[in-house]
């Protein structure tokens, strides 16, 4: 297991950003379009161990910015807004099993309709080899086919949405620092 530290540096305009994606203005300078909380699930994302690494976020805001006196709530913030969005990717798995079993027992029914067709279609047409063949085997084909996408929701998924609550986990129990930019000289 590593001990390695890790820190999240974000730039932005106002605490508030850190949850909420910023309006794009041209005007304004602002160069973020997603809130700071996604760049920090895409920073450890992409870090190699993010499960044993410790991460520290730290946040930049201009010395003037509107909200600095939410500062001090942001860790309880940051704790209630992981565990929502835990909470919705916890029902997200369900709800993708959920529909993943009911999509097999349809494909199921469709694959055993298939199957029944194509065997009426073989002992139909076996005086007519290649027409009776190629129907026979295009429904089973089909039949198969009809098995792919549960199969898809019941082995990949519920992949992504498992994966967030491990994220969301890890970011509610980082630290995090707010720090107030140097007055522009």
């Amino acid at each position: 297991m590593s001990n390695e530290t890790c820190e999240i540096p974000l730039q932005l305009q106002s605490i508030k950003s850190f949850f909420q994606a910023p309006e794009i203005d041209p005007f304004t300078g602002e160069d973020n379009v997603v809130s700071g909380i996604e760049q920090v699930m895409d920073t450890m994302k992409i870090h190699r161990n993010w499960k044993s690494t410790t991460f520290r976020i730290v946040i930049t805001v201009p010395p003037d910015a509107p909200d600095l006196d939410l500062a001090p709530q942001l860790p309880r913030a940051l704790a209630t807004y992981c565990a929502k969005r835990m909470q919705y990717a916890r029902r997200k798995v369900t709800e993708t099993r959920l529909e993943g079993r009911q999509a097999l027992r349809i494909g199921i029914v469709f694959l055993a309709i298939c199957l029944a067709a194509s065997a009426a279609v073989e002992s139909l047409l076996a005086d007519r080899v290649l027409i009776g063949n190629l129907l026979a085997e295009s429904l089973m084909i089909a039949g198969w086919v009809g098995l792919w996408r549960p199969m898809e929701l019941l082995l990949n998924g519920w992949w992504p949405f498992a994966s967030e609550v491990d994220i969301y986990e890890k970011i509610r129990n980082t630290g995090i620092e707010v720090r107030r930019a140097a007055p522009a000289a």
